[in-house]
């Protein structure tokens, strides 16, 4: 009987730390984590917190930089085109569209795992200098978008789908796809269900493999609450709680094993420092892409940081890469 009772209490306990697990990666809405449609609380655009948060966040790690300083001002100043699309689950999706005056093409922007679209200042404006349009958008359960949890990719990648269809109904022509973290994972997701080569190219900064492998690397290195005994039997219990709360099954969040049927042209980014998606992710991402393909590695750069660390570089790789496949 008292053995009952203690593998009752550890069954229970282990539930429990599972379920935190999911509900501290997936949960966006919990404790404000990923704020509601600011829309709702008559924020105005200059004074978006979004903006604010990304570009105090910046000084704080590298006062200075030119270009940061004139993408947040370029933004602050634009005044897009407010976009939303349904998802194929009903929620209302919401994002941002920079014209370009003289564009040869759009961009749609993805940004990254607790991230909302203002982040993606310098991005955006990155893509633009390029002569593209640009549609950055919330992804589900972040930002002004519907939704309370996130898919890490596994649904995200058919809502990018939703936006690209939505483009095309209005009439922009030589589409390409970037992302950045979860974005990239989305990225590399979207572009592996392009069938029609309607994606010219895509760009993809710092995704992860799979969802599994960044669940594991996060319990293993980030999450301190859990013991490492335990790492293998919380990933085992957090799956089906996943599929149940969140709707998906964590193998559909897997850009890795969908790469080798990609037939758009992709550029592989990461810094070498990353310490939250692990930069040995990116050269087995890199390898299982048939091609075409580039990659540019970023020494000293942290998560989502190569732009910031090493800024000329970055641009000229982007620029590069868009340009041989905007040509004509």
């Amino acid at each position: 009987l008292i053995i009952l009772i203690f593998a009752s209490l550890v069954s229970t306990l282990l539930y429990a730390m599972a379920s935190k697990l999911v509900e501290d990666s997936l949960h966006m809405r919990k404790n404000g984590r990923s704020k509601t449609p600011e829309a709702k609380s008559g924020i105005q655009r200059k004074e978006h917190p979004g903006f604010l948060r990304a570009y105090e966040g910046l000084r704080e790690q590298k006062k200075g930089n030119a270009f940061y300083e004139d993408a947040y001002r370029w933004m602050l100043e634009s005044e897009p085109e407010k976009l939303s699309v349904l998802s194929k689950d009903g929620l209302r999706l919401r994002g941002d569209l920079f014209q370009h005056s003289n564009a040869r093409g759009t961009a749609l922007l993805l940004p990254g795992w607790t991230d909302v679209k203002e982040y993606l200042y310098a991005e955006a404006k990155l893509l633009h200098d390029c002569g593209l349009n640009v549609l950055v958008v919330d992804e589900r359960a972040h930002g002004e978008s519907e939704g309370e949890y996130t898919t890490f990719g596994a649904k995200e990648s058919e809502d990018a789908w939703q936006w690209i269809d939505l483009l095309k109904a209005m009439g922009h022509q030589k589409l390409m796809i970037m992302g950045r973290s979860m974005g990239a994972a989305t990225t590399m997701l979207a572009a592996a269900k392009d069938t029609e080569h309607t994606l010219l190219c895509a760009i993809e900064d710092a995704g992860f493999t799979s969802m599994h492998d960044e669940m594991t690397y996060f319990v293993r290195h980030r999450a301190g609450w859990v013991p490492p005994l335990l790492f293998s039997i919380l990933i085992a219990l957090a799956t089906p709680i996943i599929k149940k709360r969140a709707g998906f099954d964590v193998a559909a969040a897997s850009p890795i094993a969908h790469l080798p049927e990609c037939k758009v042209p992709m550029l592989f980014i990461h810094g070498q420092e990353d310490r939250f998606v692990p930069y040995h992710m990116m050269p087995a991402l890199f390898n299982a892409h048939p091609g075409p393909k580039e990659s540019l590695s970023v020494p000293g750069a942290a998560h989502v940081c190569s732009l910031l660390e090493d800024t000329a570089g970055y641009q000229k790789t982007v620029q590069a890469f868009i340009d041989r496949y905007y040509q004509s």
